[in-house]
C-alpha cells in the first residue's frame, strides 16, 4: 500500500505468512498497529513518509528484520526498537536526528545496514560499539559531523571492513 486512506488493518490479520508490508505515505494516527503482532512471518515494514507511527505499537511485531523509516513522523522517540533485536536493515534517513544516542544500543549491535542520510548527526562514535555486524553506513548529507567523526571514527569503520557512504 502506498499513499492511501486506510482505515482499518484487521483485514490484515489473517495473512499470516504475509512478509513484506508497506504502508508508505500513510497517515496511521487511529489505526491499530498491534494488529501487525498476529503476523508472524513479517520481518520487513515500510513506514517511509508515514505520519502519527508510534513504535511503542510495533513492539509485538518481533520478527522484524528490516524497517523503513525514511521521512516518518515519529510520535515519542526511538526507544521501543529496543525490542527489535532482529533488525539487521534500519532506515533512519530524514528524521532530523542529531544523536546517535537516540538509537538504542541494542538495535546498533545486531545491525548490518543503517542509513542516516540528512540527519543532522554530530558524532557516530556509537556505531564503533556495534558488535561487527555492520556492513553498511550512510551518513550522506550530515552537514554537522565534527571533525573527529570525520578524521578518526570514519577511517576506524572502514578500517574494520565496513563501507561508509559519504
Amino acid at each position: 500500500m502506498g499513499s492511501t486512506w486506510v482505515t482499518d488493518l484487521s483485514p490484515l490479520a489473517s495473512l499470516t505468512a504475509l512478509t513484506k508490508l508497506g504502508l508508505r505515505i500513510t497517515d496511521l494516527s487511529g489505526l491499530d498497529l498491534t494488529v501487525l503482532s498476529r503476523l508472524t512471518s513479517l520481518n520487513s515494514l515500510d513506514l517511509a513518509h508515514a505520519t502519527s507511527v508510534d513504535l511503542e505499537s510495533l513492539s509485538g511485531v518481533r520478527e522484524l528484520t528490516e524497517l523503513n523509516l525514511l521521512g516518518a513522523t515519529i510520535v515519542g522517540d526511538l526507544s521501543p526498537l529496543a525490542n527489535h533485536t532482529f533488525l539487521r536493515h534500519l532506515n533512519l534517513a530524514g528524521l532530523g536526528l542529531w544523536r546517535l544516542e537516540a538509537v538504542p544500543r541494542s538495535v546498533l549491535g545486531s545491525l548490518q545496514n543503517i542509513s542516516l542520510r540528512g540527519n543532522l548527526i554530530t558524532e557516530i562514535r556509537p556505531l564503533l560499539s556495534n558488535g561487527g555486524e555492520l556492513r553498511r553506513v550512510n551518513l550522506e548529507f550530515n552537514p554537522w559531523l565534527s571533525r573527529s567523526a570525520v578524521e578518526v571514527d570514519i577511517p576506524a569503520l572502514m578500517a574494520r571492513g565496513r563501507r561508509s557512504d559519504l
